[in-house]
């Protein structure tokens, strides 16, 4: 995709004009898959670049088909622990967790596990894309293996850290995993305010995350139950939500 194209896409979906956004870069797709073949990686990078549009629109049953033939060519061009493979791996963990679809996800934070279990400097590298603009995939990751200690020492206050930043873009799985954190106590004292509040930042959910809070609140007093619900409000003020 040329730098005017792919700048003009951006421009595009920043400002919600993802209709005008997809039609540049399906245009660049075709041109990159008869210009270079449907298995070269600027074609990977047409179809994540597609699938982040979708997820803007939250259509992430479409996003999926994009990310997954992403996936499959540059772990062909470059192999398990090419840059393009791992980047892409995050973003379709992260687009599960949107989906609150964890059976798919861990495979693939098995494979990630994996990677820096075989190559430790590995982590640095997952943090790096992590403290990036608009990265929440690689926060959500990164939470998720250091509250599990897959990879990693076992670190929920670093867990904490990761997902309240994924948070922060509008992730509602790393809310979820918060409330878990905070209603068990797991490496802070329990905390059924705190843990509501991010139980109701995780929005209506599946039936899991929906069974789980109703079972709180049976616990809670209704002022216990206001001051959660003040807090997740003025939580969002702060931070409007994303993907």
């Amino acid at each position: 995709m040329s730098p005017i194209l792919f700048r003009l896409a951006k421009d595009y979906s920043a400002q919600g004009r993802y209709a005008d956004a997809m039609a540049l870069e399906q245009r660049a797709l075709g041109i990159n898959e008869k210009a270079l073949g449907p298995t070269h990686l600027e074609v990977a990078r047409s179809l994540v670049d597609m699938a982040h549009i979708y997820i803007l629109q939250k259509k992430y049953d479409d996003a999926k088909p994009l990310y997954t033939r992403a996936l499959s060519i540059c772990e062909k061009a470059e192999g398990p622990t090419g840059s393009n493979t791992i980047q892409t791996k995050i973003a379709l963990i992260g687009l599960y967790s949107l989906q609150a679809n964890q059976t798919e996800a861990d495979p693939l934070i098995q494979e990630i596990q994996t990677l820096i279990q075989r190559a430790p400097d590995a982590l640095n590298k997952f943090r790096s894309l992590g403290g990036q603009k608009d990265a929440w995939a690689a926060q959500y990751l990164l939470g998720v293996l250091y509250e599990k200690g897959r990879g990693v020492k076992q670190d929920y206050a670093e867990a904490l850290k990761w997902y309240r930043m994924a948070a922060e873009q509008g992730n509602p799985q790393a809310c979820e995993n918060q409330g878990n954190i905070y209603e068990n106590g797991l490496g802070v004292p329990k905390d059924a305010v705190e843990a509501y509040k991010w139980y109701s930042l995780a929005g209506p959910g599946h039936a899991d995350l929906d069974a789980r809070k109703n079972a709180l609140a049976a616990q809670m007093t209704r002022e216990q139950i206001d001051e959660a619900q003040k807090r997740a409000t003025d939580w969002q003020k702060l931070h409007p939500q994303k993907p």
